[in-house]
C-alpha cells in the first residue's frame, strides 16, 4: 500500500510538472506572438519545414542603402529559366519594424505554390519617414521586374 501510495504522489509530481512546463510554454508564446508574431511564424516554420520553396538568393541588394535587400524565394527543384508567376511579398509594421527574414515562412509558402517570391525590406523609422518606404517598394519592384 505505502508503495502505490508513493508512486501516486510521483505520478501527482510529475503530472504537475508537465502542466507547469506547458503553462510557462504558452505563456511564451503568447508573449512572443503579442510582440513578434512573424518571428513566432518564422520560427515555428524553421522547425517544421515540409516541401516547399528554397531560399535561393539572401540579401539581393536593390538599392544602396542597407535596408534595401530582398530575398528570392522559388519552388523547390524550379530553375532559374522557368516561366513561372513572381509575387513581391512587402511585410507589415508600421514602418517602424518587421524585417525580410522574418518572413521566411510566406517565401517558402508562395513558393511551395509554384511563384517565385520576393521578400523585401525597406526603410525603417526616421530612415523610412514617408515617402521612403514606397519609393523602396517601387524599386524593389523596378529589380524584380528588371532580373527575375
Amino acid at each position: 500500500m505505502v508503495a502505490k501510495d508513493m508512486r501516486l504522489r510521483q505520478q501527482g509530481r510529475m503530472l504537475r510538472l508537465i502542466l507547469a512546463l506547458l503553462a510557462v510554454s504558452a505563456a511564451a508564446v503568447g508573449f512572443l506572438y503579442v510582440r513578434q508574431p512573424a518571428a513566432l511564424l518564422n520560427g515555428i516554420d524553421a522547425l517544421w519545414r515540409g516541401p516547399g520553396g528554397e531560399l535561393v538568393a539572401d540579401g539581393v541588394a536593390y538599392g544602396s542603402l542597407p535596408r534595401q535587400r530582398l530575398d528570392i524565394w522559388r519552388p523547390v527543384g524550379a530553375g532559374n529559366d522557368d516561366d513561372r508567376p513572381v509575387i513581391i511579398f512587402i511585410h507589415g509594421g508600421s514602418w517602424d519594424s518587421g524585417a525580410r527574414g522574418q518572413y521566411g515562412f510566406a517565401g517558402r509558402a508562395l513558393a511551395s505554390q509554384g511563384f517565385v517570391t520576393a521578400v523585401i525590406d525597406y526603410r525603417l523609422g526616421v530612415e523610412g519617414r514617408f515617402p521612403a518606404m514606397v519609393q523602396d517598394s517601387a524599386a524593389a519592384t523596378a529589380w524584380v521586374v528588371g532580373n527575375i
